[in-house]
């Protein structure tokens, strides 16, 4: 991953396609609210706490983890100084909880964080840098933290083909069996049919009111994040051995 791929022009044209990584709405708010009842941290007492978001481009989702209040301390970091630039200046975020730097070169001590959240980064990364991110991911995690993740996998119809064109950036495109292989030796992961489970029962909207599925039944016909996601996402929830 080179920090030149991200800059202003990759901004644009994600925002171009309808993803701008500066924007901040219901969609982070709700995905926040997703994130804490799938893997549970908000019954757990976390205060003197700390989270980071790897990957986190501008740092919506940051902000949305931030406004939970949840934990104490709220930290990001992305390989962009572009998007990092970008983010304190329209979300307000200090210079302590946005920065500059590498997923594989994490800038905290030991054992210094409780709860990772990392979506859509693997993709992005080669062979080397998708360990030295995990293994970092491992020394920074406390023993009994708590990892979510989320990444475009190949499993069903999503093809190697799919997800390597989904971004012109992606690099990796491995099974769900792979990548879990591999996270396996560093963490204990949850059985993807307990997450799967999970992710359908969580009553949270990333759209509008207008935003419905016809087909269900019942009043309420809003399309949940599952909906939207399940066939493209792939949820990986972890805890620190």
């Amino acid at each position: 991953m080179a920090k030149e791929d991200y800059g202003e022009e990759y901004y644009n044209r994600c925002k171009d396609k309808g993803i701008d990584y500066a924007f901040y709405g219901n969609w982070q708010k709700q995905y926040a609210k997703l994130v804490t009842f799938m893997t549970g941290i908000y019954k757990m007492d976390y205060r003197n706490k700390a989270m980071l978001d790897i990957g986190c481009a501008c740092g919506v989702n940051l902000k949305a983890f931030k406004e939970t209040s949840i934990f104490d301390k709220y930290y990001g970091i992305d390989i962009s100084e572009y998007l990092i630039n970008l983010g304190k200046e329209k979300l307000e975020l200090s210079e302590d909880e946005l920065r500059i730097g590498k997923s594989s070169e994490l800038p905290f001590e030991n054992n210094s964080i409780d709860f990772i959240h990392c979506s859509q980064l693997f993709e992005h990364l080669n062979e080397d840098e998708i360990l030295d991110t995990i293994l970092e991911m491992e020394r920074v995690l406390v023993s009994n933290g708590k990892v979510f993740i989320t990444l475009d996998a190949i499993k069903h119809h999503r093809t190697r083909k799919i997800v390597l064109e989904q971004d012109p950036t992606h690099v990796t495109a491995k099974t769900i069996g792979s990548w879990e292989a591999r996270l396996r030796k560093s963490f204990d992961p949850m059985k993807q049919l307990e997450i799967d489970h999970i992710f359908s029962k969580g009553k949270f909207y990333p759209g509008g009111t207008n935003d419905i599925d016809p087909l269900k039944k019942g009043e309420n016909k809003r399309r949940t994040f599952y909906d939207h996601y399940s066939n493209e996402w792939s949820v990986f929830i972890l805890k620190g051995k």
